[in-house]
């Protein structure tokens, strides 16, 4: 997408975005909203955090990051994110991924 496509999304909706790992970075970064900032739209309170969950060096937020920002966002009706936590007790590991837990849901801190 383009600057110019984004603007014509600008004239018939309000944006509210957070980006991932593999956006037009000079356009989206400008457009997202803040990890945890809360909006309203009408009577809805709307947050968002942007990056994958992982380590990646450039667009990464570790697991623990997460959770504070999560812990921190109080009374919002939506939570857009780029992608997903993964739970363990929903979703059983696939052989070859990483089977020790190294992140402490209670505090939000790595253990690594």
């Amino acid at each position: 997408m383009t600057a110019d496509d984004f603007s014509e999304i600008l004239t018939r909706a309000r944006l509210i975005t957070v980006y991932g790992n593999h956006e037009n970075f000079t356009i989206i970064k400008n457009l997202s909203i803040r990890d945890g900032q809360v909006v309203r739209v009408g009577e809805l309170r709307v947050s968002g955090i942007n990056g994958s969950i992982g380590y990646d060096e450039d667009y990464g937020m570790p697991p623990g990051r997460f959770m504070r920002i999560v812990n921190k966002i109080k009374g919002v009706d939506i939570l857009v994110t780029h992608q997903p936590p993964y739970i363990p007790e929903l979703y059983p590991q696939h052989e070859g991924q990483r089977t020790s837990n190294t992140h402490d849901t209670s505090t939000g801190a790595d253990k690594t």
